[in-house]
C-alpha cells in the first residue's frame, strides 16, 4: 500500500511538473506572438535624383526659356551700344589729334564704354537672381511633390540619391575627400528610384494649369 502511495505521488508529481511545463511553453509563444503582433512593420523608403528631376521638368525648360527671352533682349541693347562704341572709335580715328573736339568725343566714348561695362555685369546679375527664383520655386514644389506622392504610396522617407556625386578626372585629394564626406547612400535598390514616378507627376500637373506653375495650397 505505501509502495502504491509513493508511486502515486510520482506520477502526479510528474503530471504536474508536465502542467506547469506546458503552460510555461505555451505562455512563451504567447508572449512571442505578442511581442510580434506589436512589433513596428519596417518604414518605405524611397530615394530621387533631383537633379535628373530639375533638368526633365517642363516647369523649368519654359522658366528657362523666358530667362533666355529677356537675356536675349538685354543682349541686343548691349549690341547696340557695342555698335555705338565700334563708330564712335571710328568716328573719333578720323579726327585730327589737334582739333579740341577731340577730346570731347573720347570722353564720349569712355562714359558709353562705362555704360556698357555697368550694363553687362548688372544684366549677368539680373539673370542670375531669376535662375535662382526659379530654382527656389522649383524645389519647393518638387518637395510638395513628393510629400504628396509619399502620403498616397505610405512612404515615410524620401531621401536624395547623393549617388550621382561622382569624382572628375584629376581631381585633387581635397575635392576627393570632400566629396567622398558629402556622400551618405552607399547602396539603394533599384526599386527604391521614385525619380521617374515624381517627374511624370509634375509635368502632368503643370500641363494640367496650362503650362503654369501648381496652385497654392489651401491653408
Amino acid at each position: 500500500m505505501k509502495t502504491g502511495r509513493r508511486s502515486f505521488g510520482r506520477l502526479a508529481g510528474f503530471v504536474g511538473a508536465g502542467i506547469v511545463a506546458t503552460g510555461l511553453a505555451g505562455f512563451g509563444a504567447m508572449s512571442v506572438r505578442a511581442n510580434s503582433a506589436n512589433a513596428p512593420s519596417a518604414s518605405k523608403i524611397a530615394l530621387i535624383n533631383i537633379e535628373k528631376v530639375i533638368n526633365d521638368l517642363d516647369e523649368v525648360k519654359m522658366g528657362q526659356q523666358k530667362i533666355a527671352a529677356k537675356a536675349d533682349a538685354r543682349q541686343a541693347e548691349l549690341n547696340n551700344i557695342a555698335k555705338q562704341l565700334d563708330e564712335g572709335q571710328k568716328k573719333l580715328e578720323l579726327i585730327d589729334p589737334k582739333d579740341t573736339n577731340r577730346r570731347e568725343e573720347a570722353v564720349k566714348m569712355m562714359e558709353l564704354n562705362a555704360t556698357a561695362n555697368a550694363k553687362q555685369q548688372a544684366f549677368q546679375g539680373i539673370i542670375n537672381i531669376e535662375k535662382g527664383d526659379l530654382f527656389k520655386q522649383v524645389h519647393g514644389h518638387i518637395m510638395d511633390a513628393c510629400a504628396n506622392y509619399a502620403q498616397k504610396n505610405d512612404i515615410e522617407l524620401i531621401l536624395v540619391d547623393d549617388r550621382v556625386l561622382t569624382f572628375q578626372e584629376n581631381d585633387d585629394v581635397g575635392k576627393v575627400s570632400a566629396l567622398i564626406s558629402q556622400k551618405r547612400i552607399v547602396y539603394g535598390a533599384p526599386a527604391l528610384d521614385i525619380t521617374d514616378d515624381i517627374i511624370k507627376v509634375m509635368n502632368n500637373n503643370f500641363a494640367a494649369n496650362g503650362g503654369k506653375k501648381p496652385a497654392p495650397k489651401k491653408p
